[in-house]
């Protein structure tokens, strides 16, 4: 016994939790202080720059205004490019610093039986670890893209949420529950992947403030505030949208479409199409091709997706679709048949090129809608297995080197489209394009990282299952089922939706596991005692 409390004094928690954010801070602030940019940077940064020079905050292709608008506060106050990847190396660790923080003052201290204590305390010092030396978590905090901030944000609301939920007495229980409305639908749109989750929670928090108040006019109240919160957050989404990108492409029902293009293909072959000219001619060739291209194979994409989904998605160019659409309404309006021949004319290529966007978009928006209902109606099978085969993906061996970047030069991404953008960027934010940088981790955290993958999806698993059990056993405590359901609902909509990558996907879940191991712990609620408790019954 006296072992034991030796191994979980605070003191000694205190010097393990001191030593992991040493390295964390040695890890990020070792390597090149530079904030890597890819081609998904331009519409993040495009706005943010558009906005320094001349005021003007635009909207581009899929790409929200929450990530952008952080971008310009950060340029704003540090005139240097570079400033954002050193501002999210501190609020990736200022966060964990929140989150060790909270878990002794709340959790830890409120453990009654030395069990619960010591499982916590192995749990928090694996997963502080984990999160503060990831290889993939690092390398997205240097870049210039909104997953360097997902661990910061979802910790901030996984405990948002939990000081609401216990403290049902709180007289500040209202604006705790305001508070949590408008993180959930702020990063609903930082992370568009937890979109469905975000709101589900969102309404099970309004039905549980709902329950706390008595007065009809209260209630309204209430309803009514969180409307308007939503209007707040969701509101400017939608202006620039319509000034800018007019109807974008719908991003999720775009992956739903590439992600399972075999089975796209397997449609078309037998004589199941949405636009068949189209489908049958272009889309079917490219398919053919994209899908058995050896050229370019992704081992692990190859084992989870049985191809290379980058490759098919990013290879296809929308244009050709939107061409194809501008040209089949030419050919209505001259009375000439979809399949004949037609050569674009000087004047057609002005109007193709002045076309309404709206239209063309919008026609986008309706294959990508009458594709989904295709697969849905027609083939629900693969979609299951395809469905089935991410629900499974349990491990990926790490690379040696975590990131090799080569960085890219935005001069072109901006000079055909508006130059002040891009000399703004060079002259007065000190951007330097790189040829190449790699950064490495040190062998022992290498080997740390590459163990730690197996355990922790083997918590994933045993998460989902905890929960299913706790959530159909009365008397369990809110903040366990909502943190359940936030994690069940991400998971699926990433399987169904798009896939699954270690780097951002799998990896981003570490905090809903480790709460919910947490708050299973704060409710006296153990893994052994629940089976030992079934395999009594039996």
């Amino acid at each position: 016994m006296q072992k034991f409390k030796v191994s979980c004094n605070k003191k000694k928690r205190y010097s393990v939790y001191a030593l992991i954010l040493l390295i964390g801070l040695i890890l990020r602030f070792s390597t090149p202080l530079v904030t890597l940019l890819d081609p998904d940077a331009t519409g993040y940064l495009a706005p943010a720059l558009g906005f320094l020079v001349n005021g003007e905050f635009n909207h581009v292709y899929a790409r929200s205004y929450t990530y952008p608008t952080f971008l310009t506060a950060v340029l704003y106050l540090f005139k240097n490019i570079n400033a954002i990847a050193i501002v999210q190396h501190i609020i990736g660790l200022s966060s964990i610093i929140l989150l060790l923080y909270i878990i002794e003052n709340h959790w830890l201290n409120k453990l009654n039986e030395k069990k619960y204590e010591l499982i916590a305390s192995f749990t928090t010092i694996f997963f502080a670890a984990e999160i503060c030396w990831n290889a993939n978590i690092i390398a997205f905090e240097k870049m210039l893209r909104p997953e360097g901030l997902i661990m910061p944000s979802l910790f901030l609301l996984l405990f948002s949420i939990f000081f609401y939920l216990y403290n049902a007495k709180n007289k500040y229980k209202v604006l705790l529950y305001y508070f949590n409305v408008f993180l959930l639908f702020n990063f609903a749109l930082l992370h568009p992947r937890f979109l469905a989750a975000f709101f589900f929670i969102a309404i099970i928090l309004f039905l549980n403030q709902m329950q706390y108040i008595k007065p009809v006019v209260k209630k309204l109240q209430v309803a009514i505030f969180t409307g308007l919160i939503f209007i707040t957050c969701f509101f400017p989404e939608n202006y620039l949208i319509n000034k800018y990108d007019k109807t974008a492409p719908i991003f999720s029902l775009k992956q739903f479409f590439y992600s399972h293009s075999p089975t796209v293909l397997k449609a078309i072959n037998n004589d199941i199409a949405v636009e068949h000219y189209y489908d049958k001619n272009e889309l079917r060739n490219y398919l053919t091709t994209a899908l058995n291209d050896e050229g370019n194979r992704d081992e692990k994409q190859h084992r989870i997706m049985k191809f290379n989904i980058d490759k098919v998605q990013y290879g296809m160019d929308s244009n050709s679709f939107k061409y194809y659409t501008y040209m089949r309404k030419i050919k209505k309006d001259k009375g000439i048949a979809i399949s004949a021949n037609y050569t674009l004319t000087k004047e057609d290529t002005i109007k193709y090129n002045n076309a309404a966007f709206i239209d063309i978009s919008s026609e986008l928006n309706y294959y990508y809608v009458n594709w989904v209902k295709v697969l849905l109606l027609n083939y629900p099978m693969d979609i299951i297995k395809k469905v089935g085969r991410q629900l499974t993906y349990l491990y990926t061996k790490p690379e040696g080197d975590f990131v090799t970047y080569r960085a890219i030069s935005m001069k072109q991404t901006f000079e055909e489209d508006r130059k002040e953008l891009f000399n703004y960027l060079k002259n007065d934010l000190r951007y330097k394009p790189l040829e190449q940088i790699v950064l490495k981790e040190p062998k022992l955290i290498q080997q740390f990282n590459y163990f730690a993958n197996l355990p922790l999806r083997f918590l994933y698993i045993l998460s989902l299952m905890m929960g299913i059990y706790l959530y159909v056993k009365k008397g369990v405590n809110h903040i366990v089922v909502i943190t359940f359901f936030m994690l069940l609902i991400y998971i699926l909509t990433t399987a169904f939706l798009h896939t699954f990558d270690i780097g951002r996907y799998l990896l981003s879940l570490s905090p809903l596991i480790f709460a919910f191991i947490l708050f299973c712990l704060l409710e006296g609620i153990l893994v052994v005692d629940v089976l030992s408790k079934a395999i009594n019954k039996k």
